[in-house]
């Protein structure tokens, strides 16, 4: 397997546009990166005037610069299932996981996750995401894919009181396993890789139990990610057991917070809306899924309009593609016409909530999610010679990419200054011999789980 490459140094010249963030759009410019950081970038003139002496240099003419797009809530080893769970009777959350999740985790190994997982993350990088939350088992699998594949991860090793799952043999043991998985990878690899506590759901964690999920998080100073408000069932459950809706539950013990993010918050009320700006906790925003389980759709508007930080998801490829551009075109379409409204969420806003919103979703605003002077160097480049991109002007390229663009437009990503892909050709992963071990596993997967049909 190839290791990553990184330069020294690399010159990205004469981009189109360097999309800086929603607000501020370069044309015709030049990015310097060195030693995995952006180190300058402007117009093109302005940067040949410095004489620069990259290692590597780029020519993106023609193409847009734009920062690794942030994937917050993803179950990228789910693959195996991709396909094999279509238009499946299934009613709710608690339902769709009996008949359609749980029981394909049985046939796990600690091999199958890590060979799964890769075969996720490969889809990711040849989509332009370079930044993921990643919730699975076996988190050591999951955590040795992610330090191959180059990209940044954060890891949510799956933890849950209710049911037992193939990685460990009692809920205790889940706990020591995330303590485990916290001390040997939170900050690895130059901070590449980020470790949370994830207490599956509302539903499926006795309180005690959460509690415990706490005290970990705050013993090792990390966040929480946790599947919350998802269907209307999950907020059936909580009520009946608690007497409270989840968000509420969550905030009466102490889960609600900055650090914390909560998957799908599709059926909120107005009062948990406040709890949310009340404790800065953020959300992930996963339209696509919300749709095709037949969930619900998000109050997202009112969200962004009460300054919640709102990033976007796929939830994983066992339902939708691993595919950023996907889920922003779901995002505004989903929400223009859920409220007869077509100036509804605007382009630059949904660009935001898929980079800087991401990145702030997952405590990493400060490394990335924004082209500039300082920040780790994630990176994609689009090519825009696609006719669907005419007409193309510094007005609408913001438009042209959430609506027009799709994953093959991507040629090269670079992530942490290493290049992952360059020319749609994977640098940092033997494609060919991944895909070669995936699928017996996948036949495998098929052959049992249309069997349980």
């Amino acid at each position: 397997m190839p290791g990553l490459k990184r330069a020294k140094s690399i010159m990205i010249r004469n981009a189109r546009f360097l999309v800086c963030n929603e607000r501020r759009i370069i044309e015709y410019g030049d990015v310097y990166i060195e030693d995995g950081k952006i180190v300058d970038l402007g117009g093109s003139g302005e940067l040949k005037k410095k004489q620069y002496k990259p290692e590597v240099v780029i020519d993106a003419a023609r193409m847009a610069v734009i920062p690794g797009l942030v994937d917050t809530h993803a179950h990228v080893g789910q693959t195996y299932v991709r396909g094999l769970i279509e238009d499946l009777p299934a009613k709710g959350i608690i339902d769709t996981l009996a008949k359609l999740i749980w029981f394909g985790y049985e046939y796990h190994t600690a091999e199958t996750v890590r060979i799964t997982e890769t075969v996720g993350l490969l889809e990711m990088i040849k989509n332009g995401t370079t930044t993921h939350l990643d919730c699975h088992i076996f988190p050591e699998s999951m955590a040795k894919a992610a330090r191959d594949s180059g990209l940044r991860t954060v890891l949510c090793p799956q933890v849950l009181d209710s049911r037992k799952l193939p990685d460990a043999d009692s809920p205790e043991e889940y706990l020591k396993m995330t303590e485990r998985t916290i001390r040997r990878w939170h900050r690895v690899e130059n901070g590449r890789i980020n470790v949370r506590v994830h207490p599956h759901a509302t539903y499926s964690c006795e309180i005690d139990y959460f509690k415990k999920c706490l005290e970990i998080a705050d013993k090792y100073g990390v966040g929480i990610g946790i599947h919350m408000a998802e269907a209307l069932d999950e907020v059936e459950v909580i009520k009946k057991k608690f007497g409270r809706r989840p968000v509420e539950f969550m905030y009466d013990i102490g889960l609600l917070g900055p650090k914390t993010i909560g998957f799908h918050c599709i059926w909120l009320s107005n009062e948990e809306i406040k709890l949310f700006k009340l404790t800065d906790t953020k959300v992930a925003h996963n339209p696509m899924s919300n749709m095709k389980y037949a969930f619900g759709i998000a109050r997202v508007p009112e969200m962004v309009k009460e300054g919640i930080t709102v990033g976007l998801g796929t939830d994983g490829p066992q339902v939708v593609p691993l595919d950023m551009f996907e889920v922003m075109k779901f995002t505004g379409c989903v929400h223009k016409v859920n409220h007869l409204d077509p100036s509804l969420l605007p382009a630059r806003d949904i660009f935001r909530m898929a980079t800087r919103d991401g990145a702030k979703a997952l405590g990493l605003e400060k490394e990335v999610g924004s082209l500039e002077k300082g920040k780790k160097a994630d990176v994609v480049l689009l090519d825009l010679a696609d006719p669907r991109f005419f007409p193309l002007t510094k007005d609408n390229i913001l438009s042209h990419i959430v609506y027009f663009a799709h994953a093959g437009h991507v040629r090269t990503v670079i992530v942490d200054g290493k290049i992952l892909m360059r020319d749609r050709k994977i640098e940092v992963l033997n494609e060919k011999k991944i895909m070669e071990k995936a699928r017996p596993i996948g036949e495998k997967f098929a052959q049992e789980l249309m069997g349980r049909r």
